[in-house]
């Protein structure tokens, strides 16, 4: 069990998603942003079923 952790940012300014994930990925986090909450929502149904 040696799974990459994963954080998903929703935030519509996308400076602050660019920031959050460029400081998440030098800690080797993978991160996906999403501008607002339906995108995160149909993205993150659409890879659990």
């Amino acid at each position: 069990m040696n799974e990459k952790p994963c954080v998903f940012v929703v935030d519509d300014d996308e400076a602050i998603r660019d920031s959050l994930k460029m400081v998440l990925e030098s800690i080797h986090i993978t991160c996906l942003t999403y501008e607002n909450a339906e995108q995160f929502l149909a993205s993150y149904h659409s890879e659990t079923v």
